[in-house]
């Protein structure tokens, strides 16, 4: 039986071919690492920064076709003027009563919510609506749609004066039962 372990002639072989390239490998790679040099690396400078001159702006009237034209509508007209800005809905407020005394006419409205009385007269703003009429049943205000505040209407009752009778009249008395 043949022994084929480390004392074979190919291991010897293959031993000695593996140091030889062992030594070559030193010789050639070590003397180059002893040439090497280290040194610092070389500063960075940062690049020298130029900022663009600003040149002076014209005035806000060299610019007025720009807002006669607007480039952002499709047919170059102007915006339409912004809808007058309301408080809140009406329905926030009843209208209490209404003071008549010759010419002069006072609504007294109040605010639901902390039952404040307010008293208005043609011409009074309230939260942004201006009061055009007081009538004997109703407030209306001045807007893009005519608003009002109403009394409520009930069946049969009427918003006339009472005509003025004479109360002694109406006492009748029953005798005898």
């Amino acid at each position: 039986m043949i022994d084929a372990g480390w004392n074979s002639p190919a291991t010897k072989w293959c031993a000695v071919v593996l140091a030889a390239g062992l030594f070559v490998l030193v010789g050639v790679v070590a003397p180059s690492w002893a040439r090497l040099k280290l040194s610092d690396p070389p500063p960075i400078s940062s690049p020298e920064i130029t900022y663009p001159q600003i040149l002076p702006l014209k005035p806000f009237e060299a610019f007025s076709d720009v807002t006669e034209h607007p480039i952002f509508n499709s047919d170059r007209k102007k915006d339409p003027a912004a809808p007058p800005v309301l408080g809140p809905a009406l329905d926030s407020y009843r209208l209490a009563g209404v003071v008549t005394a010759g010419k002069t006419r006072v609504a007294l409205v109040e605010r639901r919510a902390t039952k404040a009385v307010l008293s208005l007269k043609v011409g009074d703003s309230l939260d942004g609506r201006t009061v055009k009429k007081i009538t004997s049943a109703a407030v209306i205000f001045a807007g893009p749609a005519d608003e009002a505040l109403q009394f409520p209407v009930i069946q049969g009752a009427s918003f006339a004066r009472p005509k003025s009778t004479d109360t002694t009249s109406q006492v009748t008395t029953k005798r005898g039962l």
